[in-house]
C-alpha cells in the first residue's frame, strides 16, 4: 500500500469518525430539545390542571359557606326574636343615637362657637368638615377592622372613644383644639353605622330584618335628643342677638358658656351609653361572621347561649356536628326540615325547657368551654404581642421599609375591595357608593346649617336682614327641634313602607324625590309657619329617605364583606359630608336660594341612582 493510499484510507476513517460524532451530538441535541419542548408543554398543563384544581376548590368552599349561612338563615328563624334579640336592638340604637346625636349637636353650637372664637362664615365649615372627616376615618377603619376581628370589638370601642373626645372637646381654650376633639367624636361614631348595622342584622332572624329599618328610630331620636338639650341651654348661656353695634360687646369666657355646658351634656350621655353596652347584655361574636370564618364550633356555642338567654328553647334543639356536611351534598337537603341530617331536631318544650337546660350538665360544659376558649385567646394575644414586641430590631427599621410596609397593607385593603366588584356585585357596589355620596351631600348643605339658614330666611334669600329681622336664638332652636322631631315619624312610616309593594328600592326613589320636592317649598316659603311646616315636611321625608338606605345597605351586601362595603359606602358619605360645610359657608353668603337649589338637584340624581339598582332585598336572607 503506498503512502497516498494509506492517507486516503486515514482520512476516510478520520471522517466516518467525525461523522459518526457529529451524529451522536446532534441525536443528543434533538433528545434535549424534545425533552425541553415536552418540559415546556406539560409545565403549563400542569399549572392549568392546579390552577383548575384551586378554582375547584374554590368553588367547592363558596358553595360549602352558602349552604351553612342557608343553614344557619334557618336556624336563627327558628330561634326568633326573643329577649337576647330585643337587648341587641338596643345597644345598636344607642349607637345610632349617638351618631346623630354628636351631628345635631355640633350642627347646634356652629353660630356659638363662630362668634365665640370669631370665625367667618367662609371658615366655621371646617368644624363640620372636621367632624365628617372623623366620621370618614372611622367608618374605614372600623368597618374592615370588623370584618377580619369580628363585630364584638369593634361595638364595644366605637362609643368609649366619642366620649371621651366629646369630654375634652368641651374644654377647647381654642378653635383649632375645638376641630381636634370634633374629629375624635367623628372617628368614634363614625362606626357606629358600618358596625352597629352589620351586628344587629346577623343576629336576627330574616323575617325581622324589616327592623333594620326601625332601628333608623334611634338615629331621629338622638337628634331630637341633642336638639331639645341645645334649645334649653344655648339660648340661656350664650351672647345676646346681635341687634345693634353695642350688642357685640359680649365675654365670651363668661357669657358665651352654652355651647361648653352642651358637649359636657352630651359627653355623659354617651358615657352612660357605653355602661350599658357593657351591663345590659353578655355580648357573644355574630354567628354568622364565625360560619363566614370557618368557626362553625363557636357559632354551635353562640346559638345555644342565644337559646338559653331567651329563656324560651322553641323546640330546637341545637346538635354539635351542625355545620359539618359533605361538600358534595345536594342543594335541595337544604330546605326546611331537610338538612340531611339531625341538624334541628323539633322536641317538646318540657323535654328541652329553659330551666332544665340551664341546670343541667350543658350548661356547666358551655360556660366551661367558653371559659376555656377566653382564656386561652387572652394567652395566645399576650404571647403574641410579647413575641412581636421581642422581635422588632430598631436598627432595622428604615423609610423605605417602612414604606414599604403601609403600600403592603394598602395593597391587601385594595384587595378585600375585590368581592365587591365581582360581576354581580359590580353595579350595585356602584350605585350604592354613589347614592351614599350623593344623599350625603345634598342632605348636608341643607342640615349642616339650619340654625344659619333658619336665622337668614327671613330674608328671602337674601343674607343682607331686611325690615322683618331674623330669628332670635331660642326661635331658631325651637324650630330646629321641631325640625328634629318630623324625623322621628318619617323612621317609624319606613319601617312598615318597606315591607309594602314599593319594597326597599322604591321606597327610597320615593322619599328622596318628595325630599328634592320639600327643599324646593322651603326656598318659597316666606312666614314663619310655611318655613316651619316645609322644614318639618322635609325632616320626616328625609328620615324616612335614611332609615331605608340604612336598611337597603347592608342587606345588598354578604356576610364576607358587608362590613366592608358598609364601611366604604359611609367613609363615602363622610367625604361628602367634608365638602358639603366648605363650600355651603360661601354659598349662604352669595344666596341662600342658590344653596336649596342645589342641594335639590343633587338629592334629585341620587334618586335617579336608586332608580337603576338591580337588586331588591325585600324578603330576602341577609
Amino acid at each position: 500500500m503506498t503512502v497516498d493510499e494509506a492517507s486516503m484510507i486515514s482520512g476516510t476513517s478520520s471522517t466516518n469518525g467525525n461523522n459518526k460524532s457529529d451524529t451522536r451530538e446532534s441525536n443528543a441535541n434533538v433528545r434535549v430539545h424534545h425533552q425541553r419542548q415536552v418540559s415546556e408543554t406539560q409545565e403549563p398543563l400542569a399549572s392549568k390542571a392546579s390552577s383548575d384544581t384551586n378554582d375547584h376548590d374554590h368553588e367547592d368552599e363558596d358553595r360549602v359557606n352558602k349552604r351553612r349561612q342557608k343553614i344557619l338563615s334557618q336556624i336563627m328563624s327558628d330561634i326568633g326574636f326573643g329577649k337576647y334579640q330585643k337587648r341587641i336592638l338596643i345597644l345598636c340604637g344607642l349607637g345610632w343615637l349617638a351618631d346623630n346625636m354628636w351631628m345635631q349637636g355640633v350642627i347646634s353650637i356652629l353660630p356659638r362657637v363662630q362668634r365665640h372664637f370669631s370665625i367667618s362664615n367662609s371658615y366655621i365649615g371646617v368644624l363640620m368638615s372636621s367632624m365628617f372627616i372623623g366620621l370618614m376615618c372611622g367608618a374605614l377603619f372600623w368597618g374592615p377592622l370588623s370584618d377580619r376581628l369580628g363585630r364584638k370589638f369593634s361595638f364595644k370601642c366605637t362609643l368609649v372613644i366619642s366620649s371621651a373626645f366629646g369630654l375634652i372637646s368641651s374644654l377647647s381654650p381654642s378653635f383649632s383644639f375645638l376641630c381636634f376633639g370634633v374629629f375624635g367624636i367623628g372617628f368614634g361614631v363614625g362606626g357606629n353605622m358600618p358596625v352597629d348595622g352589620a351586628l344587629f342584622l346577623e343576629f336576627i332572624p330574616k323575617e325581622k330584618q324589616n327592623l333594620l329599618t326601625f332601628l333608623s328610630c334611634f338615629f331621629s331620636v338622638g337628634s331630637i335628643v341633642s336638639a331639645g338639650i341645645a334649645w334649653g341651654i344655648l339660648p340661656r348661656y350664650s351672647c345676646p342677638d346681635i341687634v345693634s353695634a353695642s350688642d357685640d360687646e359680649c365675654d365670651v369666657s363668661s357669657q358665651n358658656r352654652g355651647w361648653r355646658y352642651l358637649l359636657i351634656t352630651l359627653g355623659c350621655i354617651n358615657l352612660l351609653m357605653v355602661l350599658l353596652r357593657f351591663k345590659l347584655v353578655d355580648l357573644y361574636e355574630t354567628p354568622r361572621f364565625l360560619v363566614q370564618n370557618k368557626r362553625q364550633n363557636d357559632a354551635v356555642i353562640v346559638l345555644r347561649k342565644i337559646v338559653r338567654y331567651n329563656e324560651t328553647s322553641n323546640g330546637v334543639v341545637i346538635n354539635n356536628d351542625l355545620f359539618h356536611r359533605r361538600a358534595n351534598t345536594d342543594h335541595s337537603d337544604l330546605e326546611l326540615g331537610n338538612t340531611g341530617g339531625p341538624q334541628i331536631a323539633v322536641v317538646p318544650d318540657e323535654v328541652v325547657s329553659p330551666s332544665s337546660e340551664s341546670s343541667g350538665s350543658d350548661q356547666g360544659w358551655l360556660d366551661d368551654v367558653d371559659r376555656d376558649r377566653s382564656n386561652q385567646t387572652k394567652r395566645q394575644k399576650i404571647k403574641y404581642i410579647l413575641g412581636a414586641i421581642r422581635s422588632i430590631d430598631l436598627r432595622s427599621i428604615t423609610l423605605s421599609g417602612s414604606v414599604g410596609f403601609i403600600k403592603q397593607k394598602f395593597f391587601d385593603g385594595i384587595q378585600r375591595l375585590e368581592p365587591l366588584f365581582s360581576p354581580n356585585l359590580f353595579l350595585t357596589t356602584i350605585l350604592v357608593w354613589a347614592i351614599w355620596a350623593l344623599v350625603s351631600l345634598g342632605f348636608t348643605m341643607f342640615n349642616a346649617f339650619l340654625p344659619k339658614i333658619l336665622e337668614l330666611h327671613g330674608n328671602n334669600g337674601s343674607s343682607k336682614a331686611d325690615s322683618s329681622g331674623p330669628m332670635n336664638t331660642s326661635e331658631v332652636y325651637r324650630d330646629a327641634m321641631i325640625y328634629a322631631a318630623s324625623g322621628l315619624p318619617g323612621s317609624i312610616i319606613g319601617t312598615w313602607l318597606v315591607d309594602t309593594f314599593l319594597g326597599r328600592k322604591y321606597s327610597m326613589v320615593l322619599s328622596t324625590f318628595a325630599s328634592s320636592g320639600f327643599l324646593f317649598v322651603f326656598s318659597k316659603a316666606s312666614s314663619s309657619v310655611a318655613i316651619m311646616i316645609s322644614s318639618s315636611a322635609f325632616g320626616l321625608v328625609s328620615a324616612l329617605m335614611y332609615a331605608v338606605i340604612y336598611a337597603y345597605t347592608p342587606e345588598v351586601f354578604h356576610a364576607g364583606v358587608r362590613g366592608t362595603g358598609c364601611g366604604v359606602a359611609s367613609a363615602l358619605s363622610r367625604i361628602a359630608g367634608i365638602i358639603a360645610p366648605l363650600i355651603t359657608g360661601p354659598m349662604v353668603e352669595w344666596s341662600l336660594n342658590g344653596t336649596l337649589y342645589t342641594s335639590m338637584g343633587i338629592l334629585g340624581v341620587s334618586g335617579i341612582c336608586m332608580l337603576l339598582l338591580p337588586i331588591e332585598t325585600k324578603g330576602r336572607a341577609a
